[in-house]
């Protein structure tokens, strides 16, 4: 496995729920998600599930070398587990309307990310000298209530991209109604030392440093 670089992250999630519907997932900081239940019934059980499938897809897919010198193939891999995951939930009778989640997940490489955008989320990578590259809903991407996880078994439909990831650069990832604030308040947000909950939106912020 290749050395990953030094990276620090912080997020933010509201906890104004009874079950937390939203909920990041990081393993040796090689691999990042968040992702964010899109319904206050069962929200949480498809946040836990998408979380738990995709953490664990990454961990095991990547031990096929075709997918570890491919990390296009293995983030697309592991999204695609984790949406067949929640797809058949909803042949139980408990979950017969289904579980659907909004977010993102990011593979970590030497100087590349690899980042899967899904449903309602947003990207927004800070590099170093100040510019800025945008995916998702900041981005200006189209969004349905059939881009999220879980809504269709074969007809999946997501954003990726490669995005270069060196010393000084911030990914900012947002997902739910968080991921409709605009970059700029975004930025802002992701850069205050106090960080404060968040209150008006159902959503989460994951910030990614490379230090």
């Amino acid at each position: 496995m290749e050395h990953t670089p030094s990276i620090t992250y912080t997020s933010i999630l509201p906890h104004f729920f009874d079950h937390p519907t939203n909920c990041i997932r990081e393993f040796q900081s090689e691999f990042f998600s968040i992702m964010h239940g899109a319904s206050l019934t069962y929200g949480y059980i498809a946040t836990a599930l998408a979380a738990d499938t995709a953490l664990w897809g990454y961990k095991e897919i990547r031990k096929r070398q075709c997918y570890w010198i491919d990390k296009k193939q293995l983030l697309t891999r592991i999204i695609r587990t984790t949406n067949i995951s929640l797809w058949q939930k909803h042949k139980e009778k408990l979950y017969a309307k289904g579980l659907f989640v909004d977010g993102v997940c990011c593979i970590i490489g030497q100087k590349t990310a690899w980042i899967g955008c899904f449903g309602q989320a947003s990207v927004v990578e800070v590099r170093r000298n100040k510019e800025q590259r945008l995916m998702g809903v900041v981005a200006g991407d189209g969004y349905d209530a059939k881009q999220k996880l879980g809504s269709d078994r074969y007809k999946l439909s997501f954003v990726s991209a490669s995005f270069p990831f060196e010393s000084g650069d911030t990914f900012i990832f947002a997902s739910g109604t968080t991921a409709a604030m605009a970059r700029e308040d975004l930025v802002v947000y992701a850069h205050e030392k106090e960080k404060t909950e968040l209150k008006s939106t159902t959503g989460g912020i994951l910030v990614i440093q490379h230090i």
